[in-house]
């Protein structure tokens, strides 16, 4: 008995120290880096789109050793919007829709593409006063975009919109979201299915929601990515991997089951890449199709102009990531350029000007243009080289003014 009891003592005295420590570094960390916020997620469930940003949020996003280290403060407006409050009248307003590309919460304010393109314009039109809306959000895809669109649209009133369209993984956005299908007749409808709050937004109580509030769980966690990105990763398995998931998501849009996966699980539209022809591929070509045609037609009802800004997916350009060209060229039918160029080929379809970045990215030393392992984001100066591209294009299809 007396055995037991000091067994227990022991065990006792063993967790007393172990929490103790844990407060201690605990402490330290909140020295160091300041309180957790409680308000952990800049995004809220929209019941039209599923997903919008906070108003009046302001975040800290850290960038990974590999790509920097630094700690990147953004904010939104009072709309929802990354940046300052809109101007009450500006003489031309772009409105840039896209995902987290556009939204960049990895880049200082000024460095943004949209902040960078509303320099580049500003500069070639000193007596215009040019307003660049960065209306990026996390996850997003075409149609979610597309819907903002019917929204916002008449209350912002752009001049032109710019609807730029990352080809790794916006077209499996889609499948994913179920907001849209195809009907017998093969044309874009909405589906019936009730718009349900994302499982990311899931709220947890208790023990464990507390631990995850940690700056050490959070410290656990960054170190837990680093040593999976430094960790040999099989670039076959992975890519298989990816597939098999691509497989999964399409079965559930194709037997109509109910909204499974998040607003933020994007991945490669591997089918597309390497199964051009696979029926999944089609479809999600033609949903593309029919919600380019919504999107035009949008903008010609709120009378301002459309056009497509196509940035390509770094693994068909770079060699420093996850996966990369040399892996996928083991599939035959494997084309780097496929996933812009099938972009393209909708656009013109329905005749919207269209600027894709494949053929100036992927000359101009691709690796320096995106971020390094498992981010697949352009950075700053892939950002800056779109945002000169995409000035250039709008002087010269003479999109504004």
């Amino acid at each position: 008995m007396r055995k037991l009891s000091k067994l227990i003592a022991n065990a006792l005295l063993t967790l007393l120290a172990v929490v103790l420590i844990f407060a201690i570094l605990e402490g330290l960390l909140r020295l160091v880096l300041g309180n957790p916020s409680q308000q952990n997620t800049p995004y809220e469930f929209n019941p039209d789109y599923l997903v919008s940003l906070k108003p009046n949020y302001t975040d800290t996003f850290a960038r990974s050793s590999e790509n920097g280290g630094n700690r990147i403060t953004w904010s939104t407006n009072s709309l929802g919007y990354r940046g300052a409050e809109l101007l009450p009248d500006p003489d031309q307003r772009i409105l840039v829709y896209g995902d987290s590309n556009v939204l960049a919460r990895f880049s200082e304010e000024k460095d943004t593409f949209t902040a960078q393109l509303q320099a580049q314009l500003s500069s070639q039109n000193p007596d215009t006063s040019i307003e660049v809306i960065n209306a990026g959000l996390v996850g997003a895809g075409t149609d979610q975009c597309v819907l903002r669109m019917e929204h916002e649209l008449p209350r912002l009133k752009p001049d032109l919109v710019i609807l730029h369209i990352f080809a790794s993984n916006d077209m499996g956005d889609v499948i994913r979201n179920r907001l849209f299908e195809l009907d017998e007749e093969g044309k874009l409808v909405k589906t019936d299915f009730p718009l349900l709050p994302d499982p990311d937004f899931k709220s947890e109580t208790g023990i464990k929601a507390r631990l995850k509030n940690t700056r050490l769980f959070a410290l656990a966690g960054r170190l837990n990515r680093s040593l999976t990105r430094k960790g040999q990763l099989d670039p076959a398995a992975y890519i298989q991997s990816i597939d098999r998931t691509n497989d999964e998501e399409f079965r559930v849009y194709k037997e109509r089951r109910p909204l499974q996966f998040s607003h933020f699980a994007d991945h490669y539209d591997i089918d597309i890449a390497i199964r051009p022809q696979a029926e999944s591929s089609i479809i999600k070509v033609k949903l593309l199709s029919g919600l380019l045609q919504k999107a035009s037609q949008i903008c010609t009802e709120n009378n301002c102009r459309l056009m497509v800004l196509i940035q390509p997916p770094v693994f068909d350009l770079c060699s420093n990531h996850l996966f990369g060209p040399k892996d996928l060229s083991s599939y035959q039918d494997y084309r780097p350029e496929r996933l812009c160029s099938v972009i393209g080929q909708a656009c013109r379809d329905q005749n919207i000007p269209a600027l894709d970045l494949f053929p100036v990215f992927s000359s101009s030393q691709p690796e320096q243009l995106y971020f390094r392992l498992n981010d697949d984001h352009w950075n700053d100066a892939g950002q800056a080289l779109a945002a000169r591209i995409t000035g250039d294009f709008i002087s010269q299809n003479q999109l504004l003014f």
